[in-house]
């Protein structure tokens, strides 16, 4: 089942973000299912499936964890 973070949220249906909620510039990443893709917002050529749990994802703070659909 998808549990997203509490603090991840949607802007309309295709951008999902995923903020930092602490210090560190590493979390956990659970994408919602049923979409096809997410694209990285500042780095296109990281793509991930919908549905997917990304361990460990890291950014930079001026570069947070925002995903634009595919498509």
């Amino acid at each position: 089942d998808f549990m997203p973070s509490i603090f991840d949220y949607f802007l309309w249906k295709d951008i999902f973000v995923a903020p930092m909620t602490d210090n560190g510039t590493v979390r956990n990443i659970d994408f919602p299912p049923g979409f096809d893709k997410w694209v990285y917002w500042f780095d296109e050529s990281k793509v991930y499936q919908g549905g997917q749990r990304v361990s460990n994802f890291a950014c930079p703070l001026d570069k947070f964890p925002a995903f634009k659909r595919a498509g």
